[in-house]
This record gives C-alpha cells, structure tokens and sequence, in this order.
C-alpha cells in the first residue's frame, strides 16, 4: 500500500473520529439545554401555584389556621427565631441560575461570550420568592417578588446606566399608612392607600388592604413568562403592569409639583 494511500485512510479515519466528537458534543449540549429550559418552566409552574396561595390570604382577615394551612402545604420555614401565632414570619424562595461562567461581569468593556450565547438560546437566571406575617392569630402583610436577568446587551442602555435584572415586589401592609399616607399631599389625596417607588432594588409598590379589591388584585398580578420567554422582557411593566403604571402616576405628580 503506498504511502499516499495510507495518509489518506488516516485523514478519513481522523476526520470521521471527528465528527463523532462533535455530534457527541451538540447531543450533550441539546440536553444541557432541554434541561436547563425545562427548569425555567418548571419555577414558571411552581411560582405560579406559589402566587396563588399568597393571593388567597386576606391581610387584616385570615387567620393564623389559614397561614398554618398554607405552611403544612408549602412546608415554608419560618424567617424568625421562633413561630407562633402571637408573631410569625414566613417565607420561601424559588430560582432558576446558571453554571457560573454564565453569568457575566457587570463592566464596561466586557465581551461576556459565554453569558450572550446563554441569552440568544433564551436561558436566563431567575428567582421568586413570597413571605407573609402573622401577629396575634391574624396574617398583616404578604408580599411577592419576582427577579429575572436581562440580556448582557441591555445591561448598558444609553441613559440607564448598568441594570443587570428586572426586579418587581409588591407588598400589602396592613399597617400601610404608617408608613406612607402623608409623604406628600397630591400623592396621598391620588393613592391615599398605594405607593410605589423605583431604585437600586427596582420596582417596589406597597398598598394597604383598604385599598379598593379590584386594584389590590392588579398590584398582586404578577406575569412570570418572562422567566420563559424567548425574547427577553425590557421592563417591569411585562412583570407587574398596574404597579408600573402607579409609579408612572406618582412619577408625573412629583415632576408637576417640581415644576
């Protein structure tokens, strides 16, 4: 067999060894992918079940046997040093995360390859998580917050600065008004039971539970498809519209009032 014969079955055999790695490589990668994205679906399925039960406690009306309820359930760990119904914490935390190569670097300058392919094949780190109190036999506050990480190219959008996640809470107090009725006249007179506010925690709105039921229910309806969607959410108003738009209100009466 002449030698050129022999270098040629070598190249056939290395290039087909080759083209088995690389099959085995995308079928490991699919899987890792199919897995991954099952996962967000599933904290999509369970946060929605979670969302549920928060919304099914009355703040100021049900009692420490429906938070009981609830606990027995969910098997929710209390936040405090002890559990009683004279006073009471719970929470529990849900998320979704990434291998760490995935997460990127929040600087200027930083290509971030690794966490830009996760955001083209539509993974993302998200995190949700509810807690609510009992004091004296009776549930006083629920709250219910939502986390997913935006796109590394949206992390440094002209005029925005760095923000590297979209991040909504909305809790109802039932002692609200210690807190905010009063801060400011037109805003008080407007949403005399409704605040909401935007800083480096993101989206927060509080409301008391005198607050009219329908607008209650709004400030506590929550989208979490952008945990799965792929085409990633750009703002908190695809995660809580209501609770955009009374920031957007309060935002427009604090201008006025500047001007």
């Amino acid at each position: 067999m002449s030698a050129d014969r022999v270098l040629l079955l070598r190249m056939k055999s290395v290039s087909k060894w080759c083209r088995r790695v690389l099959f085995v490589v995308l079928v490991l990668l699919g899987v890792a992918w199919l897995w991954s994205e099952a996962n967000q679906w599933l904290l999509r399925w369970r946060g929605e079940r979670l969302l549920a039960d928060i919304q099914s406690l009355e703040v100021g009306k049900s009692s420490w046997t429906d938070a009981e309820a609830l606990m027995k359930k969910r098997g929710l760990r209390h936040l405090g040093d002890s559990c009683t119904p004279e006073k009471c914490q719970y929470g529990i935390r849900m998320e979704h995360t990434l291998p760490r190569w995935f997460w990127g670097y929040p600087d200027y300058g930083v290509m971030n390859w690794m966490p830009r392919i996760a955001d083209n094949v539509g993974l993302r780190i998200s995190v949700i998580s509810a807690v609510f109190t009992v004091e004296k036999g009776i549930v006083t506050s629920k709250s219910f917050w939502e986390m997913v990480r935006l796109p590394v190219r949206d992390w440094f959008l002209p005029g925005s600065g760095h923000m590297s996640e979209l991040s909504v809470n909305s809790a109802e107090e039932a002692d609200f008004s210690r807190y905010y009725l009063g801060f400011d006249y037109k805003l008080s007179r407007m949403h005399p039971h409704s605040a909401a506010t935007a800083d480096k925690r993101g989206l927060v709105v509080t409301y008391s539970p005198d607050e009219d039921i329908s607008e209650r229910a709004k400030l506590m309806d929550f989208r979490l498809d952008c945990i799965t969607r792929f085409i990633p959410c750009k703002n908190e108003r695809e995660i809580l519209p209501e609770g955009q738009v009374l920031l957007e209100e309060h935002r427009a009466l604090l201008k006025a009032k500047g001007d």
